[in-house]
């Protein structure tokens, strides 16, 4: 059998984040959206992504390179660096 090349882990399934009431942000404090998810490299044992939600009417659910993210349990956030000219 092979090994997924990626997977989904949903808020609920990973342990340690209060799922739906964590932002994302940028390093400059720019909110990206709600957290909504993990996609994980699990043959590299690496996370690539974080899913978000954009906040407002026509909000959608995306993909945002993980860039060295932090967990700001105080501020409920999890917070990435910046990437010239991606967002």
């Amino acid at each position: 059998m092979e090994t997924p090349r990626l997977q989904y882990f949903e808020t609920a399934q990973v342990a340690g984040i209060p799922g739906k009431s964590i932002t994302v942000r940028v390093a400059n404090g720019r909110v990206l959206g709600r957290f909504r998810g993990l996609i994980i490299d699990p043959f590299n044992q690496h996370l690539r992504y974080v899913v978000i939600r954009a906040s407002g009417w026509f909000g959608k659910t995306t993909l945002v390179p993980a860039y060295s993210p932090r967990i700001d349990l105080a501020g409920r956030a999890i917070e990435i660096d910046d990437r010239p000219g991606f967002y």
